[in-house]
């Protein structure tokens, strides 16, 4: 489990990486749907607070503003790997990520189910 769970981290990270690349050159469009929320300073002991006490949905986290999918993918890019969690249920798979910012500290919440949805519905573009 730790193994598949670690290689499904490296697919995101990498996933992440390609579809920023391709929207920086105008080949995609980030869309206005959120899929998560963000919290651009947070302490230490809101990080320890986040990833232990999360519940869903993440729209109503107070101190948090709505994330899309742009922010999503540099947050799963930049995320901190020794301080993130998840939360999972039958219908929630939401990412909490952690890292810095110009030395603030940063939490994510980013729901996996909607970053796909979102994902899946990018047009493919002809590449010349």
């Amino acid at each position: 489990m730790l193994e598949t769970s670690q290689r499904g981290v490296e697919i995101l990270r990498i996933l992440a990486l390609s579809i920023r690349s391709d929207e920086d050159f105008g080949l995609t469009e980030s869309g206005s749907t959120p899929m998560g929320a963000l919290r651009t300073r947070a302490t230490p002991a809101d990080v320890s607070s986040a990833i232990r006490d999360y519940r869903p949905p993440h729209a109503n986290l107070s101190g948090y503003t709505p994330i899309r999918l742009r922010q999503a993918l540099n947050k799963i890019a930049h995320a901190d790997p020794t301080r993130s969690g998840f939360y999972a249920d039958n219908d929630t798979h939401d990412l909490i990520l952690t890292g810095l910012l110009q030395g603030s500290l940063w939490i994510a919440v980013i729901s996996l189910i909607d970053l796909c949805r979102v994902i899946k519905s990018i047009p493919d573009v002809r590449i010349r």
